[in-house]
């Protein structure tokens, strides 16, 4: 029997202009004798410095429910981090469960740090 899954990525972006990136996202997983794939899209929208709006869609085969989500990410002017809060209706955030949508929406917070070994 086949057990355990496997997820692949190919994640680009092209920067349209200071503003604006596009994202594309082909994407593929199997878990036991179900195979999915999807084609993800997105943009990425800084409305003024430090603040940028981003959505994805991805819709998915076999009939599968669409996935997409919805955020805003925050960069504190001279400070290595940024914060992220975004709405999904996708059962996780990595791998294979970024194709699976629920039924209700799930909301989340997050911070990210830079390390940047290059500064003195």
């Amino acid at each position: 029997s086949k057990k355990g899954t496997f997820y692949v990525a190919l994640p680009m972006m092209y920067q349209v202009n200071s503003r604006l990136a596009l994202m594309a996202d082909p994407k593929a997983a199997t878990w036991g004798s179900v195979e999915s794939f999807g084609f993800g899209m997105g943009v990425n929208y800084a409305v003024i410095d430090g603040l940028e709006l981003i959505g994805e869609v991805t819709p998915l085969s076999n009939n599968q429910e669409t996935v997409w989500a919805a955020g805003i990410r925050y960069y504190p002017r001279n400070t290595p981090v940024s914060f992220d809060l975004q709405a999904t209706n996708a059962i996780g955030s990595h791998g294979y469960g970024t194709m699976v949508a629920q039924s209700d929406v799930k909301f989340s917070f997050g911070a990210t740090f830079l390390f940047d070994a290059r500064r003195k």
